[in-house]
């Protein structure tokens, strides 16, 4: 792709030297860019110069557009679409600070069960222990109370 000036002359691109003085950046230029009253420090054969930098630039710009309105597309398909798996795992699993107070809850109540579980033990090994007596303490004491009916 050659360039061409206004007159139809092709040019030949040069590098852009620190020493040029560019005037205040101006809007965005049409296709076909023409010297204007913008820039009056630039020359005729300056501005022709860098009319392939002005098209490359273009370019660039846009398609890094299009790849932003792309990923803004895609990013708000995937936000209508709801959270996904991960999203939702990531949203239930617990923070280190919960899960340190779940685990100290979850201590006390053992601690609370085996208590429990311990003072039932200890009632029914009482009551293993107090059913011998209390079969040989009614056993007389019924056979008193009936010796002393019949008799």
């Amino acid at each position: 792709m050659g360039l061409l000036t206004p007159a139809g002359e092709q040019i030949i691109v040069r590098a852009h030297l620190p020493g040029d003085v560019d005037g205040p950046p101006g809007d965005e230029e049409g296709e076909d860019s023409e010297k204007d009253d913008r820039y009056p420090r630039i020359t005729e054969e300056d501005w022709i110069a860098r009319e392939r930098a002005r098209k490359l630039l273009r370019n660039i710009l846009s398609r890094q557009a299009e790849a932003c309105e792309a990923q803004r597309k895609d990013l708000l398909k995937e936000s209508l679409a709801g959270p996904s798996p991960y999203e939702l795992a990531a949203e239930i699993t617990r923070s280190p600070a919960d899960s340190l107070m779940m685990r100290r809850m979850q201590d006390a109540n053992m601690r609370e069960v085996r208590r429990l579980t311990n003072f039932l033990l200890k009632i029914q090994r009482r009551e293993r222990k107090m059913e011998p007596l209390e079969a040989t303490e009614e056993a007389p004491a019924s056979q008193d109370v009936d010796e002393n009916i019949s008799g």
